[in-house]
């Protein structure tokens, strides 16, 4: 190497990121980048099919038809897998018959008929609506499980997009001392 072309380090320019590019480089760092390697690590264990349905209601298909049913791995985000709780069995057909009127029923131990769902409310209130209107079909899902609050309860309303409003009533019963 001749003579002057190696540069000494101090000789070189010392450029400080300063004002306004500092704050984006701090913003970019702390924002931008975790927010994007989030989104790719959940795209990795979408594409590996890590997981499970986190929604109240699971969609199936049978002969062609498109159904709804309770999802068994719903409480699994709220209960250890060992004791997590389940809905009573229900399955209903995406799209409502004409003339019929479907009622959710969600809620806790009471809702559900805990601890024989034969003697829930949502059972009561079919049978007071088909002596009532016996000419009209009514669909009655009951929707609840024990041992949930109203933030449950809550994720359970979050139904398909095409279903109806769904109004929820959730009542605590407790006895004071």
């Amino acid at each position: 190497m001749g003579k002057g072309e190696h540069k000494d380090i101090k000789e070189l320019p010392n450029k400080r990121i300063t004002g306004r590019r500092l704050w984006m480089f701090r913003f970019v760092a702390l924002t931008i980048i975790p927010v994007l390697l989030f989104i790719l690590l959940e795209l990795v264990l979408r594409v590996a099919g890590y997981g499970f349905p986190a929604n109240a209601m699971s969609r199936y298909e049978e002969n062609g038809r498109v159904f709804y049913c309770d999802n068994v791995k719903f409480c699994w985000r709220f209960f250890p897998k060992e004791i997590a709780r389940e809905f009573n069995p229900f399955k209903i057909s995406a799209s409502k018959s004409e003339g019929s009127y479907r009622i959710f029923v969600l809620g806790a131990s009471a809702a559900q008929g805990e601890p024989d769902g034969a003697f829930g409310f949502g059972r009561f209130l079919k049978v007071m609506l088909q002596d009532k209107y016996p000419g009209v079909n009514f669909e009655v899902i009951i929707a609840a499980t024990a041992a949930i609050n109203s933030h449950v309860v809550l994720e359970i309303t979050r139904l398909p997009a095409h279903m109806e409003q769904v109004r929820s009533f959730h009542r605590y019963h407790r006895i004071c001392p």
